[in-house]
């Protein structure tokens, strides 16, 4: 189950914001995206980025019901870490698991595309320290 979960770069933090509300990646918002300012990412990849998040927002909506819906948002907004919130979804069935895998591999693949070399290396970062963080 662990292998299932093991999301790699999926864990980016707006990546669960957006089932709560669209993805804008402005000057004027980005503090509320702060992994994404980190990121440093050009004009051109925060419109890939918010393309795919749209995806992937519109993908999870399909495959999740509504309280499936709300329990993961209501997990995101406690852990603030996609795969945590995945695994707090109650009644998951094997087909709803096999999707959201799917799903979350294609926007893995996705992102890998848009990012550098730099980007992908610090995100990972970023993203162990926020685990390391939530674990003490």
């Amino acid at each position: 189950m662990q292998r299932f979960f093991h999301l790699g770069l999926i864990s980016l933090a707006a990546t669960a914001t957006l089932m709560m509300a669209p993805l804008t990646l402005t000057a004027a918002n980005a503090q509320a995206y702060p992994l994404l300012e980190e990121l440093e990412l050009s004009d051109d990849q925060q419109a890939a980025v918010q393309n795919i998040f749209q995806d992937l927002s519109g993908d999870l909506d399909d495959i999740l019901t509504d309280a499936q819906q709300e329990q993961f948002q209501a997990a995101y907004r406690e852990l603030q870490d996609v795969r945590a919130a995945v695994q707090a979804i109650d009644n998951l069935t094997a087909s709803q698991r096999g999707d959201i895998r799917e799903v979350l591999q294609d926007t893995q693949a996705d992102l890998s595309e848009v990012l550098t070399d730099k980007q992908l290396a610090e995100l990972q970062q970023i993203r162990q320290q926020r685990r390391q963080n939530r674990r003490r």
